[in-house]
C-alpha cells in the first residue's frame, strides 16, 4: 500500500510489515520492519542490524537523486541479510529491540536519586 509519495508498506497475512521510506530532509532510504500488532515496536535498519549481529554498512549520505535505485537496493539487500528473524515470525526480536532501545535511553538520563549532583 502507498502511504504517500515517499512511503510504501507491504503487510504479510501472518502480520509483519515492512515500510520502505525516502526521507526527502535528509535525503535517504530507509526502511522499519514490524508487526502490525505491534506497531510501535518496528525495528529500524541500524537495531536489526545489532540484533543480527552484524555491523550495519553505511550508505551514502546524504543521496543524489541519481542514487535512489541504489539506495533501495541497499534496502533490500539489508533486510535480506538481516531479516530472516523479524520476517520469519520471531516476535521475541521485538522485545530484544526494546532492551536495546532502554539501554541507549539510560545512558541519556541522569538518576532520579539526585546522585549526580554534587551538592548533595
Amino acid at each position: 500500500m502507498v502511504e504517500d509519495e515517499n512511503s510504501v508498506r507491504y503487510e504479510r497475512a501472518d502480520g509483519v510489515f515492512v515500510r520502505v521510506f525516502r526521507d526527502q530532509r535528509d535525503k535517504y532510504v530507509g526502511f522499519r520492519i514490524g508487526l502490525v500488532s505491534r506497531p510501535r515496536d518496528a525495528l529500524t535498519a541500524t537495531e536489526l542490524a545489532t540484533l543480527s549481529g552484524v555491523a550495519e554498512p553505511r550508505g551514502e549520505y546524504p543521496e543524489r537523486a541519481d542514487q535512489l535505485r541504489t539506495s533501495v537496493a541497499r534496502v533490500a539487500q539489508a533486510l535480506q541479510t538481516h531479516g530472516e528473524r523479524p520476517l520469519g515470525g520471531d516476535e521475541t526480536i521485538y522485545d530484544e529491540a526494546m532492551e536495546l532501545r532502554r539501554a541507549y535511553t539510560q545512558r541519556y538520563t541522569r538518576p532520579s536519586d539526585g546522585s549526580s549532583d554534587p551538592g548533595r
